[in-house]
């Protein structure tokens, strides 16, 4: 994999890439800037309690600032990889003109980013 752009990019992706080879998922997940300021103060606590339930069912920790543009997880791979997911179906309910998760089988991967 050849990685190119800014060297705080690229060291990033160098993390997540050895991370992925290693069975583990990525430890945040990228967030819209400014995603949160559209919310009401009634909707932002229903978004926390959504957030503690699923941290609750999950057993992975999910950290959200409220002007952040990220989600931050701790947890073991699988806890991760299923409160990502879950997250996602929660942000999707919350912004579904923003937020969507599109399935992609694994051999769309090289047609979509290319053979190098």
């Amino acid at each position: 994999i050849r990685l190119t752009g800014l060297a705080g990019a690229i060291q990033e992706a160098k993390v997540l890439i050895e991370r992925r080879n290693q069975g583990e998922g990525a430890d945040y997940l990228p967030l819209t800037p400014g995603l949160f300021s559209k919310m009401s103060g009634k909707m932002w606590a229903d978004f926390q309690r959504d957030l503690s339930f699923l941290m609750q069912n999950s057993g992975a920790q999910v950290d959200i600032a409220q002007g952040s543009n990220r989600a931050d997880f701790q947890g073991g791979p699988d806890e991760v990889r299923h409160a990502k997911g879950e997250l996602q179906k929660i942000l999707h309910f919350y912004f579904p003109q923003e937020c969507d998760v599109i399935e992609l089988p694994p051999e769309t991967v090289d047609w979509i980013a290319g053979e190098d």
